[in-house]
């Protein structure tokens, strides 16, 4: 625009020098102008008017315009595209300056439709009925129809789920294991021990085997060795376990040493040398039982308290056995191995096992 004022002004001026120059020409001569010779001071365009100079023989010139050249016409240029449901615009430019030229309505374009087939529902997946839809814009007739229902199959058992027979989907999902628990026995110094043992009573599956537990180290204390002398019994060096009371080590019980008299008082404890076993008593002694030593018999003098006859350890007794007969298993409840028992002790000689459920039959 600032170009287009300043060519405006440059040919205002042109023209006014002209008519001051043809009227100076008109006093000074009576020459006829011809202005034949042309040159072009600016070329026109489609939206700028041009300038020219007409030149007379005698030196006298004329500033004119050229008019406008006419616009270029470009292509087509979508101004607001058409749809399938409303109508567009688009416009012609000059392909020169850019002037819109001429706009024309675009008419809608309707519908590209396409058919689709129905489609049954299964029981994986969900059908439609037919239906059609446009290929440019959102427009459709799409209805779904549900999946149908699962056909189940076998029932579901602890660790497998039902599943359809059609589509192999997952109907109903593990039922689980329903556990008993057979509880097992705490390890100790002198039998070994046993985890608890689960099984499962419906599919008799054992989900926990029972396992043996070694047996616990005694607890023991050391029974130091004592000599014996003249006033006293010895025993050798022994180890007692605190719980069971059995002994590790066994000790040894020795007698009295004889007195070393002189002048019938002993030197070594100074006991004088006038008792003379009139008077004798029986030590004590114990049973031996299935899980203990006994002490054999023994004697000393009663006025004095010489042991006479020195006790020892006896070997425990064996065993009582009673025999608990196996129990046989049933489809309702579990069975067990034979075992066995001390009657005397009670101490369990041979542990019985749990025997599983006979498989019910149908299952």
């Amino acid at each position: 625009m600032k170009k287009t004022k300043i060519i405006k002004c440059l040919v205002l001026a042109a023209l006014m020098l002209t008519a001051i120059f043809a009227v100076m020409s008109l006093s000074s001569c009576e020459h006829t102008h011809s202005y034949t010779s042309m040159s072009v001071m600016q070329v026109p365009t489609c939206s700028e008017i041009g300038v020219q100079r007409a030149e007379c023989s005698c030196g006298d010139f004329q500033i004119r315009e050229i008019p406008k050249t006419a616009h270029t016409a470009g292509e087509w240029v979508d101004n607001r595209p058409a749809t399938c449901l409303t109508k567009g615009t688009k416009q012609l430019h000059c392909k020169v300056c850019d002037e819109v030229m001429q706009i024309e309505v675009v008419p809608s374009l309707s519908h590209d439709l396409v058919q689709y087939e129905r489609k049954e529902p299964t029981c994986s997946e969900i059908g439609y009925q037919a239906y059609e839809a446009c290929t440019r814009c959102s427009h459709s007739t799409y209805r779904e129809i549900p999946m149908i229902a699962h056909t189940p199959g076998a029932e579901p058992t602890c660790t497998e789920p039902q599943l359809c027979t059609v589509c192999e989907g997952v109907v109903a999902p593990p039922k689980g294991h329903v556990e008993v628990v057979t509880t097992g026995s705490e390890a100790t110094c002198t039998k070994v021990g046993l985890t608890d043992r689960v099984i499962c009573v419906v599919c008799d599956s054992v989900l926990q085997e029972a396992v043996e537990i070694p047996k616990r180290a005694h607890t023991t204390i050391e029974l130091p060795a004592v000599a014996a002398t003249c006033s006293a019994t010895g025993r050798t060096r022994g180890i007692q376990c605190t719980v069971c009371g059995n002994y590790v080590l066994t000790p040894t019980w020795t007698s009295k040493l004889p007195h070393s008299y002189s002048n019938n008082v002993c030197t070594v404890c100074g006991e004088k040398k006038l008792c003379r076993h009139n008077n004798t008593m029986t030590l004590v002694m114990s049973d031996p039982t299935c899980t203990k030593f006994g002490i054999s018999k023994g004697s000393a003098c009663e006025d004095c308290g010489e042991v006479l006859a020195a006790q020892s350890a006896v070997e425990p007794l064996s065993h009582t056995i009673v025999t608990v007969p196996a129990v046989a298993a049933t489809p309702t409840r579990p069975g067990l191995t034979e075992g066995s028992y001390c009657s005397v002790c009670k101490t369990i000689l041979k542990q019985q096992d749990l025997i599983p459920a006979l498989s019910r039959i149908g299952n």
